[in-house]
């Protein structure tokens, strides 16, 4: 039979799997922490399916038609996602805040151009907190995809025999996996979402699925084979959903087992295990249905945590997969089926140009939407604006990027290290806002000099009889560990102030060891301890734009993080060994110590406009309320007294 024709009903019950553990994954559903390996499921079936046909007309007929294959592309692909790209930008439309549709329009228009996988690498990646404000976030698969689509048909053109083609996937397949291990090896900051997103990194997934097609030929499998090669491929497959997390190295040597499975799976079509796993009627009927599911499912789920922020119920993810599945049903009888299977009348005259005008439309009101500023005239009240947000955002590094920091100690006019106290802010990401406290209390003070670490996020430091280094040659960490370790410069510091938000959870225990390190370097040395504060599942600015109030953004049901005692519950080593002063915001700015007292707004800022990051307003007010508080432990410690210029 014609491989192009022949229909593998197994290839269908594999789609069904891949899809549903992806969506269980999504869900959130227990058990299934690695089910991300669905889309890999889905990408060796490409590398299968488009390989099969590929190679069966160039030995039919000695050539290849790229205009038929991107046809029959277009009707597979494009109308089902049009479809659902419209119904999800209608949906962000009427629910989301200036903010959020900003974004949306932004990864409406890379999905329209199929660059989305590009897009959200540059945004951040897809296991971030934020990454369920994201409606199109799934549609990073179809794009890598869709660029598999561009090269992989020319490239077998031009290899043309088996032993060619033979010769040119086992050779994609070496220099897609020697990428994953020179940038796992390399571990520069951001490359866990290089390999996640980008393409050449999933080009032996693909290379695994396409060596199917020239094994099935060559090997005259027995049933008994068959069968052993659909237990351990389920086996392999199971065992990565299990197994992986969100933190695992992906895809790398973690895509093995997964890509491995799906390939003996293929091979084991017509087996017996195959026949009651894979090619039952259910499993077969979810997997004709599993790219409008696959559409569907991530939007809903996106949107409903948007609007109920806890989606963990059996109740809400039940209604979640019901909603997914109908959702999927009219997708696929009312646009996906239609257009791709028609042999007349208007779908089949309007899918090529309708769909092209449909992506191109798409794209435009994608920008559109992007340069909007959110469109805040949709919202009865007066929302916070995208540019608003953005640059309450940026306004937090104001005085930061004109400081003194270690990599300008030399600047005699933003470092002054003649003066007698010279305080050094360590810490991750939340070192900038003790920067704009620290530097709203003695920035104007003559005999203060205050130094930025630059934050240790993406450094992976080590801490050895050398001192403090990092192997990272990105952003500067080696150079400003190298300064730390330089005796002359330690011995200038007079204090370290350590800003870090959670600094007090097991994950800050290389931190502390870092701040017991300089200390055992300069015994005079003096260390603050800024404590932590509150932190929502959402941005607090969002949750004031669907909420209409900052004092919102202290509902439980948004509340990820407020531990009062956190010094006390600590079981890193030296937050009781160490000495140090600690200022406790949740002191100052929770008079009750309860949740309901917490201070959400201040100076005409929002405590944060992110999850956690302190505002520039709010951090000088806190700045203030330190200066009140502990303005004798501050002198006690050798500071001048806050807010003083001597």
């Amino acid at each position: 039979m014609d491989a192009k024709r022949e229909y593998l009903r197994h290839v269908d019950g594999l789609r069904a799997l891949a899809v549903l553990i992806v969506i269980f994954f999504h869900f959130g559903i227990s058990g299934f922490s690695g089910g991300y390996v669905g889309v890999d499921i889905f990408f060796v079936i490409s590398g299968f399916l488009i390989t099969r046909i590929l190679i069966a007309e160039i030995e039919t007929t000695g050539s290849f038609s790229f205009l038929n294959f991107y046809k029959r592309r277009i009707r597979r692909l494009f109308p089902a996602l049009i479809f659902i790209l419209s119904l999800s930008t209608l949906a962000a439309l009427i629910i989301f805040a200036p903010e959020n549709l900003v974004q949306h329009g932004g990864a409406l228009a890379s999905a329209a151009l199929s660059v989305s996988n590009i897009l959200f690498w540059f945004e951040s990646g897809y296991f971030d907190s934020a990454a369920h404000l994201k409606p199109l976030l799934h549609t990073w698969s179809l794009s890598v995809e869709e660029q598999f689509y561009l090269v992989w048909p020319a490239f077998l053109l031009l290899l043309r025999n088996r032993l060619n083609i033979a010769i040119g996937i086992t050779l994609v397949a070496l220099i897609s996996f020697y990428l994953n291990f020179h940038y796992v090896k390399t571990a520069e900051p951001g490359f866990a979402d290089t390999l996640f997103f980008w393409a050449p990194f999933r080009g032996f997934e693909f290379a695994i699925g396409a060596a199917c097609v020239l094994l099935e030929k060559r090997l005259e499998l027995s049933q008994f084979v068959r069968n052993v090669f659909a237990v351990i491929g389920l086996g392999l497959i199971s065992y990565s959903v299990v197994t992986l997390t969100d933190t695992s190295v992906f895809p790398y040597l973690n895509a093995l087992p997964p890509c491995i499975g799906t390939a003996l799976i293929i091979l084991s079509g017509g087996s017996m295990a195959s026949k009651i796993i894979f090619e039952n009627k259910l499993a077969v009927a979810i997997g004709l249905l599993s790219y409008s599911l696959y559409l569907a499912h991530w939007p809903i789920y996106s949107f409903t945590r948007y609007v109920l922020t806890d989606v963990s119920s059996f109740t809400v993810i039940s209604a979640m997969l019901v909603a997914s599945f109908l959702l999927a049903l009219i997708s696929f009888f009312a646009v996906e089926r239609p257009f791709r299977f028609a042999s007349s009348g208007w779908q089949k005259r309007w899918v090529y140009p309708g769909s092209l005008a449909g992506l191109l439309l798409l794209c435009i009101f994608g920008l559109t939407l992007k340069f909007s500023d959110g469109w805040p005239w949709r919202f009865s009240s007066a929302p916070l604006t995208a540019s608003q947000i953005e640059e309450g955002k940026s306004k937090r590094f104001i005085d930061l990027h004109s400081g003194c920091n270690l990599l300008v100690l030399e600047n005699t006019e933003r470092c002054h290290m003649e003066r007698p106290i010279q305080i050094l802010l360590f810490g991750n990401s939340h070192e900038p806002d003790g920067y704009n406290i620290f530097n709203y209390l003695y920035g104007a003070n003559a005999k203060v000099n205050i130094i930025s670490f630059g934050t240790v996020n993406d450094c992976n430091f080590i801490i050895n009889e050398q001192g403090l280094s990092s192997p990272v040659k990105a952003l500067d960490c080696q150079r400003r560990f190298e300064t730390l370790n330089n005796p002359e410069f330690i011995s200038k510091l007079t204090h370290v102030v350590y800003s870090n938000h959670t600094g007090f959870e097991y994950v800050a225990r290389d931190l502390w060891a870092a701040l017991a390190h300089i200390q055992q370097r300069n015994s005079a040395l003096k260390l603050i301890v800024l404590g932590s504060y509150l932190e929502t599942s959402l941005g607090c600015a969002t949750i004031r734009n669907k909420e209409g109030s900052f004092d919102a953004c202290k509902k439980p049901e948004y509340i990820n993080y407020f531990k009062t005692d956190e010094r006390d519950q600590s079981i890193v080593p030296e937050v009781k060994t160490l000495e140090y002063l600690y200022i406790s915001k949740f002191d100052l700015l929770c008079p009750d110590g309860k949740l309901e007292s917490c201070l959400t707004f201040a100076n005409g800022e929002p405590m944060f406009y992110d999850e956690h990051h302190l505002s520039y307003g709010f951090a000088q007010y806190l700045a203030k309320l330190i200066a009140s508080e502990y303005q004798q432990p501050l002198v006690q410690l050798g500071l001048p007294k806050p807010l003083s210029s001597e």
